[in-house]
This record gives C-alpha cells, sequence and structure tokens, in this order.
C-alpha cells in the first residue's frame, strides 16, 4: 500500500497519524454500524461543522480508512463506508468502549450502554425523586405489555418505602428520561429484587441485563433473589441466562436465586 509520506517508527505513532483527532475516531464509531450518508454522520456527530467533517473525511479517504460513493442525483447524494483497513480498527475501538465504560462508571457512578440505534443510555443510582417516574414507567408497561414478567404490580408508595432500605438503579436516555429501572431491598444477607422494568420501546437490547449486572456489582449481599408468579419462558430463560438458579417455591411464586461470585 502506497503512503504519501514516510510513517513513524513508533506503531503507537503510526496508528495515531491516522486517526489524530477525534472526530476520525468517532467518525469510526459511526460507520462500524454500516455505511452513513454525509448529513447522518454529521447529526450522530453532534456539534462539528461541515467545513470539519468534510476534511475529516477527506483526510480518511486519502489515507485508504474509508471510501465514498457519489451518486447523480438531485440533491447530491454521498454515502461513506468504511474500507477492511478501516474496520480493522475496530478492535481499538472496542478497547476504548470497555476502559471508558469502566472510567465513567468509577468517576460519575454511571454506566454508559450504546443501543442498536446508535443512541447511549445511562445506568445510575435512582433518587427518591426518581420514584413517580419510575412508577409511571411502571404504568405504562403494565397497560402497553401483554406477557407480563410475573413481578408484582409496586404502587408507589410502597415504591418510596423500598428505596429507603434499598438500592434502586434507574436507566435514561439522552432526553434524561428514565427508560428502565430496577429496584432491590436487602433483607438479611440477600438482596430481593422486587421489580425489573424496561420501556418497550427499547426492549431486547439487553438493558434488563445489565441493570441486573449493576445492581448486583454494588450491592455487597452474600444472596440475590427474584419471585415470580409466571411460567413465562421468555422470563425463565432471561434469568437463568443471568445466573438465577430456580429454587423451592414460595406460596403461588416461583423463586430464583443467585449466590455472590
Amino acid at each position: 500500500m502506497a503512503v504519501s509520506k514516510p510513517l513513524p517508527r513508533c506503531p503507537v505513532e503510526v496508528t495515531l497519524t491516522l486517526i489524530d483527532d477525534r472526530w476520525k475516531v468517532l467518525i469510526i464509531r459511526e460507520l462500524l454500524y454500516g455505511t452513513r450518508r454525509f448529513g447522518e454522520l454529521r447529526k450522530a456527530l453532534g456539534n462539528i461543522s461541515t467545513k470539519v467533517l468534510t476534511s475529516n473525511l477527506r483526510s480518511m479517504e486519502d489515507d485508504s480508512l474509508l471510501t465514498r460513493q457519489v451518486y447523480p442525483e438531485v440533491p447530491p447524494k454521498v454515502e461513506y463506508t468504511l474500507t477492511d483497513l478501516g474496520y480493522s480498527l475496530k478492535p481499538i475501538l472496542l478497547s476504548m468502549v470497555e476502559w471508558g465504560t469502566q472510567y465513567k462508571s468509577k468517576v460519575e457512578g454511571q454506566l454508559p450502554i450504546r443501543l442498536s440505534n446508535g443512541s447511549i443510555i445511562l445506568i445510575m443510582k435512582a433518587t427518591q425523586n426518581d420514584i413517580p417516574e419510575i412508577f409511571s414507567l411502571q404504568e405504562t408497561i403494565a397497560s402497553e405489555t401483554s406477557d407480563p414478567s410475573g413481578m408484582p404490580f409496586i404502587h408507589i408508595e410502597e415504591l418510596e418505602r423500598e428505596h429507603g432500605k434499598g438500592l434502586f438503579l434507574k436507566a435514561v436516555d439522552e432526553a434524561n428520561k428514565i427508560i428502565g429501572a430496577v429496584c432491590g431491598v436487602f433483607e438479611k444477607d440477600t438482596l430481593v429484587i422486587s421489580q425489573i422494568i424496561v420501556a418497550p420501546s427499547v426492549q431486547r437490547n439487553g438493558i434488563g441485563e445489565k441493570m441486573l449486572c449493576e445492581i448486583e456489582r454494588l450491592c455487597s449481599c452474600k444472596y440475590y433473589q427474584i419471585k415470580t408468579n409466571t411460567k413465562n419462558e421468555t422470563v425463565y430463560g432471561f434469568l437463568k441466562k443471568c445466573g438465577y438458579i430456580e429454587t423451592d417455591p414460595q406460596k403461588n411464586l416461583t423463586v430464583f436465586q443467585k449466590n455472590k461470585i
């Protein structure tokens, strides 16, 4: 492969000659999800001017990181796609995701998750002021979902009481709207998880599993327990995937338990 100028001796510097600008890294992040038009890239990147975006795209095209396809249409249509060389940078970005996730969680107590549509949600501790919105989400899910989880509906007064003796987490979207929550109450050496809810519009994105893993990580209890009154195979599969094992039933409830590793 021909290069326009000699490359540095150091491999780290070689890499930085190709992705020496934050916008180039973010452009690669977007194109890892597939071909994008110019307007789609600008919208996804946010605070970037047309001039700066154009300059970075041309530079990346010159370095063979991406290709540009121009269609003879009015208005002009231009699409950008990663080359094999550009796509080979994926492991570097995945390492950045892992490191950035751990750092943001440690410093700000927020766990970021990127959804399939490209948006990023944050999982964090819920406060007492979040209870009305969590209750409202629970009501919405109960009215829209025909295949319930079997976990009991919790009235707002009970949610407020449980918050004072447990641990609640919330998932918020880019508009800071609560789209998920997990509620746990301490009972001796066990965290009894009384509710896991995710807005129907963002289900099947792994949000419930991530919230469950995070509340387990933050809790120092010896055991985690979830009770359900449904035989729903999807619910059973979800809990078993998360490491929960069915134990002795209690009245009309099926009990799933997990030991802290």
